[in-house]
């Protein structure tokens, strides 16, 4: 199965793709770990909402394995990584949540600009 998304630029669009992963997830029976799924959605959406241009777009593909894969694109320049803090601090922890709840993870930029982050996971590890 392969889901398209296109969501605004706006503080709800997070919640938006939450909801309609879950949902997703739930109907189609993936085999997920919890609200991770719903976790990393929300961590990159809201990454591409707060340092990212429009449009932002999501795909997910759930593989025939129970695995699916998110992909959160938009058109702003720059790079994803993980922040390192050596104090504690408020936010930024968003990408370490991410590897910390998929099996893999990263940054693909494209050509023409912009970029997409994507996470998989897996239920079988």
């Amino acid at each position: 199965m392969h889901m398209t998304l296109h969501l605004p630029k706006t503080t709800s669009a997070p919640v938006v793709a939450r909801k309609i992963v879950t949902a997703a997830a739930d109907a189609l029976r993936v085999e997920r770990d919890g609200d991770a799924l719903a976790l990393i959605v929300s961590e990159l959406v809201t990454n591409a909402v707060m340092h990212g241009e429009a449009p932002i777009s999501l795909v997910m593909t759930v593989g025939s394995a129970g695995s699916a894969r998110l992909e959160v694109s938009d058109e702003g320049l720059g790079w994803v990584e993980p922040t390192r803090r050596v104090e504690p601090a408020i936010g930024g922890y968003g990408l370490q949540l991410v590897a910390a709840l998929s099996t893999a993870w990263g940054c693909v930029a494209h050509s023409s600009g912009g970029k997409t982050v994507w996470a998989e996971s897996n239920p079988h590890g």
